[in-house]
């Protein structure tokens, strides 16, 4: 989709011409058939990055693996993005799932066919977050 918006863009360029935001915006509405306004105004018209953290995170374990319930939070004004959290447990064992963050807090409720020890979020490094300063790591909690 990405590689559609950004041929139908430059198609639309004529040689030399100045673009901005707008004209690309106006691609991927084509692509898509979606308005996402949102994405450009809160990546292109804010300063800052948006500041993630796992505000809590419990599990509850059984013969059959584990529950973890977890608090997402962002500051405000929140971002509109999806975050890889990732649970982890002994000898390697990973179970990820993708949610949307859609306001200042987030809640998850995942469960594993394992016991879990940790709860991480954005495991890979991929999104351009900050974690809250002077909280540790801000994107990694032990579980209990």
């Amino acid at each position: 989709i990405m590689i559609k918006a950004l041929q139908l863009f430059l198609k639309n360029v004529p040689d030399g011409d100045a673009v901005d935001w707008p004209d690309f915006e106006r691609a991927v509405k084509t692509v898509t058939g979606k308005d996402y306004g949102w994405f450009f105004t809160q990546w292109n018209e804010r300063a800052g990055l948006p500041e993630v953290k796992i505000a809590s995170a419990s599990c509850q374990t059984s013969s059959a693996g584990g529950r973890v319930t977890a608090v997402i939070t962002q500051q405000a004004p929140h971002y509109r993005m999806p975050l890889v959290v990732q649970i982890e447990g002994e000898g390697g064992k990973r179970l990820r799932k993708t949610v949307w963050l859609e306001s200042t807090e987030t809640k998850i409720d995942l469960r594993a066919d394992f016991v879990p020890s940790h709860l991480r979020i954005d495991p890979d490094g991929n999104l351009l977050i900050r974690g809250a300063v002077g909280e540790g790591d801000p994107f990694v909690k032990a579980l209990k």
